[in-house]
């Protein structure tokens, strides 16, 4: 089978969280005798990155609203050849990780049975965005996600949620993993009281900060 994998608006650098699923997903098909191929839409990457090995096609992005529209007309032209070069490809199966629409995505869907990877709530993540990202996610979500062959959820609570369930697609939950064996494992401490390490990201309220306040407390 020939699978397209599709990753939009961001470059995805080998030593980040997404890249490595990204990268492990691709070799795990391969090994099963899948030819697979992953297309990266994407924003000029820092000098120093190293990307995930894949077609890229880079648009211009200078977060500033003076660039805006012409950022714009950059993305949607590299989204566009991107396109064009998954339909040169020929898959039989798109798998895509969800994004924020661009024009012209929907046009990706006339090529092969998509598969739409859901990482995240994204109505609830935009909304993190301010109103304008939110409001513009809201209005176009349903433009690759009712067009879509199925979903992949990371959580059971995902697949639940009245966001994703209204579209009554078939899908499945295969959450997060990491290959044990590529890990080298530690004797167990014996502190007298736990120590305990958080990493997250600054501001996101599903970390449930308000919780881990009070295991400080309890562990200081």
């Amino acid at each position: 089978m020939k699978i397209a994998y599709i990753s939009l608006h961001w470059p995805r650098g080998q030593e980040s969280g997404v890249g490595k699923k990204i990268n492990s997903q691709i070799r795990l098909w391969r090994e099963l005798g899948h030819d697979v191929r992953l297309f990266m839409h994407m924003h000029r990457p820092e000098p120093s990155q190293e990307l995930i090995p894949g077609e890229t096609f880079i648009f211009e992005y200078h977060r500033s609203i003076q660039n805006l529209i012409s950022d714009e007309i950059s993305r949607s032209c590299a989204l566009r050849r991107m396109i064009k070069s998954v339909k040169t490809f020929q898959p039989d199966l798109i798998y895509f990780r969800n994004s924020m629409y661009a024009y012209p995505l929907q046009d990706l869907f006339n090529y092969a049975p998509v598969v739409v990877e859901v990482a995240s709530n994204d109505v609830s993540e935009h909304r993190e965005l301010g109103f304008p990202y939110s409001s513009y996610n809201r209005l176009t979500r349903g433009i690759s996600l009712s067009r879509s062959s199925g979903m992949i959820f990371l959580s059971e609570e995902l697949s639940r949620s009245p966001f994703y369930v209204k579209y009554k697609k078939p899908f499945n939950v295969i959450g997060d993993g990491i290959a044990l064996d590529n890990i080298s494992v530690l004797p167990a401490p014996g502190n007298p009281t736990p120590h305990i390490v958080f990493i997250g990201s600054p501001g996101k309220v599903w970390h449930g900060v308000d919780k881990l306040a009070d295991l400080a407390q309890l562990c200081p």
